[in-house]
């Protein structure tokens, strides 16, 4: 392994007011997957594309919940 992949720090951009509202609109509409959540998200003007959605609400520990709590 190359001595410089040890130090190797992502620069990746975490997007914290993203993940922010993304989570604020999911604990709002509990029943709302990442699809109907990104059109949310969408028409308030964020312009990102579904997979990045995806991506997030998994990382956040999201998911649909199933209909059949009883």
């Amino acid at each position: 392994m190359h001595c410089s992949n040890f130090g190797y720090r992502s620069v990746l951009d975490p997007r914290l007011e993203l993940r922010d509202r993304l989570c604020e609109l999911a604990r709002a509409r509990m029943w709302f997957g990442y699809q109907r959540l990104h059109v949310l998200l969408w028409r308030e003007g964020w312009t990102i594309w579904r997979e990045l959605t995806y991506r997030l609400y998994t990382e956040e520990g999201r998911q649909l919940r199933s209909k059949l709590l009883r």
